[in-house]
């Protein structure tokens, strides 16, 4: 999924559990029309439509989650808000009836996730980084404490990268620290 606009994670006070996140809900159905939530108009809908109340996983995107498969054994927390559109043109322009829109290519929702960790917070990555995708964990540095690298590209420890970085980068990623969303 591609998103249309950055989304931008801020630098998070200590304890934060609580984050935006975009929302990857799969193929977009525009329905002229209807009436729903926003009252008469266009109403969409969603092939893995999420709401308040769903649980939800990482998705291999930054700062996404999306509805768990079956038999999930890692969740990332909880959506706690209702999901809403965002961006400057936040829903399709110029829809008609039955038109479908593919993931990625529509502005997705915003919602409020409750991740399932003590806190999130950005680190600096050293220059010379593994790359990191959503979902791996993170160590310290072996020479500098204050920098993080990835920790193993399969094995797990109780922090989980919420943003990309390719190698060499040195870039500044969001990380969930105290990480207890591990259900196997």
């Amino acid at each position: 999924m591609a998103i249309v606009g950055p989304i931008i994670i801020p630098d998070f006070e200590p304890g934060v559990r609580d984050i935006p996140m975009a929302l990857d809900e799969g193929t977009l159905t525009v329905i002229t029309d209807g009436i729903g939530e926003g009252g008469e108009g266009s109403q969409y809908t969603f092939s893995a439509r999420l709401r308040k109340g769903d649980y939800v996983v990482l998705s291999s995107n930054d700062l996404t989650a999306t509805k768990p498969s079956a038999g999930a054994t890692e969740l990332l927390g909880k959506i706690i808000d209702r999901p809403q559109w965002a961006g400057s043109t936040p829903r399709p322009q110029g829809s008609y009836e039955g038109v479908t829109y593919a993931d990625g290519t529509y502005q997705p929702r915003i919602a409020t996730i409750r991740v399932f960790g003590t806190s999130v917070e950005k680190v600096d990555l050293d220059a010379a980084n593994s790359a990191i995708v959503p979902g791996q964990s993170v160590k310290t540095h072996a020479t500098d404490l204050n920098k993080f690298d990835l920790y193993n590209a399969t094995t797990k420890n109780n922090t989980r990268a919420i943003q990309n970085a390719a190698a060499d980068s040195g870039l500044k990623i969001g990380v969930i620290f105290g990480f207890f969303g591990n259900l196997a």
